[in-house]
């Protein structure tokens, strides 16, 4: 727990590898969970030797939920062409992006975990028939943005080739956590741990059933904080860290350096992409009573000034004409959020 992955040791004789392998721990109550959870699942058309391209995908569920077996992710739809499909499991929430910000928990152990899978890719999707020098990553919203920042960390090169990024980004508000160590902090805090010393603190988390842990999370789609970061997400890590360093620096900073793989990208997001999520919960209600969520977290304006009520009646008008936010908005409603949460990244 808060390492880096490590290699299985391998094994002698042949294994039966029909059935999935444990997920990864969440509050999606999956059966099978445990903290061992890093297990790829490979489909091929043809156990037959080739050189097929690899299609390895990376599922989404806000760096806090869901899987890649196929009770979420099947391969049907690809087997019939000449194309090897891998899905995988990663750590999530706390479990894969706890950070402290310092060398005692660097984080990113989700994102260590998805470039452990595609070596593995490499070394090993020959035997599935599998071209190990055509390899395109997919991801969709959470794992979309994984995309983008596999593509720029330092530790990919050449592990792929082409990119799929289907409605995230890590310029999304809530796809990058630029301060860990509030939320290290407030998770130690309802946990009655120390908060001053990381080591110690780091030392006592390890401790923690993951039930309690799962439990302590915030639910990542309860409010309209979703216009803010997610509590657990993708961090820069300290330069110090004791391992590799998926992120040394901001995203944005990487793509200004030109710090990235040049390969070529797909991209895109949804018709009114935030549906489901407003359904869901009353929104509408929660942004009359605090219009200031309309206001970007990022723009950083102060709450009750001129200039954030300027962007609120600028919003407001241009999406639903100043109107008091209902059910009957729900469309133009829609709008906004796709392009709070989405199209902006």
């Amino acid at each position: 727990r808060f390492s880096d992955p490590e290699s299985h040791p391998g094994w002698a004789d042949e294994r039966d590898a029909v059935a999935h392998g444990a997920t990864c721990p969440s509050s999606d109550m999956a059966p099978n969970e445990s903290e061992d959870c890093l297990f790829l699942n490979v489909y091929t058309p043809s156990s037959s030797s080739g050189q097929r391209p690899v299609l390895v995908f990376i599922h989404g569920g806000g760096y806090s939920g869901g899987y890649g077996d196929e009770g979420l992710y099947g391969s049907q739809y690809f087997m019939t062409e000449d194309v090897v499909v891998v899905t995988f499991n990663y750590r999530l929430g706390v479990l894969g992006f706890f950070s402290t910000a310092d060398r005692t928990a660097a984080g990113n152990w989700g994102l260590k975990d998805c470039i452990m899978a595609l070596r593995w890719v490499q070394d090993h999707i020959a035997a599935f028939g599998g071209d190990a020098g055509s390899v395109t990553i997919y991801g969709e919203s959470a794992g979309a943005a994984i995309v983008d920042l596999l593509l720029l960390s330092p530790l990919t090169g050449g592990l792929f080739h082409r990119a799929i990024a289907s409605s995230g980004s890590p310029f999304n508000s809530w796809a990058f956590q630029p301060n860990p160590l509030y939320y290290a902090n407030r998770l130690a805090e309802v946990l009655d741990l120390e908060t001053t010393d990381t080591t110690a603190m780091v030392a006592a988390l390890r401790l923690v059933p993951y039930s309690a842990l799962i439990e302590q999370q915030e639910d990542v789609y309860s409010s309209a904080p979703l216009l803010g970061s997610l509590d657990f997400g993708p961090v820069v890590e300290p330069l110090d860290a004791p391992g590799p360093i998926v992120l040394p620096r901001t995203p944005m900073e990487l793509i200004e350096d030109g710090a990235y793989q040049a390969v070529p990208l797909l991209t895109g997001f949804n018709n009114l992409e935030s549906i489901l999520l407003i359904v869901q919960e009353d929104f509408t209600s929660t942004f009359n009573a605090h219009p200031h969520l309309l206001v970007p977290m990022a723009w950083n304006i102060s709450e009750g000034s001129s200039d954030a009520g300027a962007v609120i009646d600028a919003f407001a008008q241009f999406y639903w004409q100043g109107q008091t936010l209902g059910p009957e908005l729900l469309e133009p409603f829609s709008w906004y959020m796709t392009d709070a949460m989405f199209a902006i990244g």
